[in-house]
């Protein structure tokens, strides 16, 4: 396969800081985005901060453990590399099984914000082709893809403890909020 990520081109534009001020002052004023927006904007080649607004404050990581997820898996696999999420069969007649590959743009939408992103409705599709027209009494989800501890060593978890507790192949059942981290000193 060939790399979804292209190399950053070396000539672009230095960033400055109100360049990208202007360019999130849009979007962070977008309702969508809730009451509370943490956001910090710091420049990788020189450590220089070219943003922030409440970015000390802790809050749900939300979206942005996506951007985490990505480059670990782009630092690790490389860029060619493509998480999938599968339905395959189960064990029993009507059983399906979810096979979780950590893709990160699975998505409700029919055309979901990712080019050739995963969606609900393709997973769907997979179920009925994997059930041979059985209908699906029973869906398991196999998170056994990512084994190892769920915190780093050097974090404490935040409020409510969820980094505590196990992977769950229920994650509706368990999903209380989740609090962002704060590195231990």
């Amino acid at each position: 396969p060939s790399p979804v990520l292209a190399a950053a081109p070396t000539d672009g534009p230095v960033p400055s800081a109100d360049s990208v001020a202007a360019a999130l002052s849009g979007p962070l004023a977008d309702s969508r985005l809730g009451g509370h927006v943490g956001i910090q904007v710091v420049d990788a080649a020189t450590g220089q901060k070219l943003f922030g607004r409440d970015e000390t404050d802790a809050a749900v990581p939300a979206s942005t453990m996506k951007l985490v997820t990505t480059t670990a898996v782009l630092a690790t696999l490389g860029p060619a590399a493509q998480l999938r999420t599968r339905a395959v069969a189960g064990a029993n007649p009507g059983e399906v099984v979810l096979v979780g590959g950590g893709d990160p743009t699975l998505a409700v939408t029919a055309n979901g914000s990712y080019p050739g992103a995963a969606r609900l409705d393709d997973l769907a599709g997979q179920v009925k082709k994997a059930l041979g027209g059985v209908p699906p009494t029973k869906v398991i989800v196999d998170a056994s893809l990512f084994t190892g501890p769920t915190i780093g060593p050097n974090w404490e978890p935040g409020r409510p403890r969820t980094a505590r507790r196990p992977r769950t192949s229920s994650p509706a059942r368990h999903s209380p909020a989740c609090s962002a981290c704060r590195p231990r000193r």
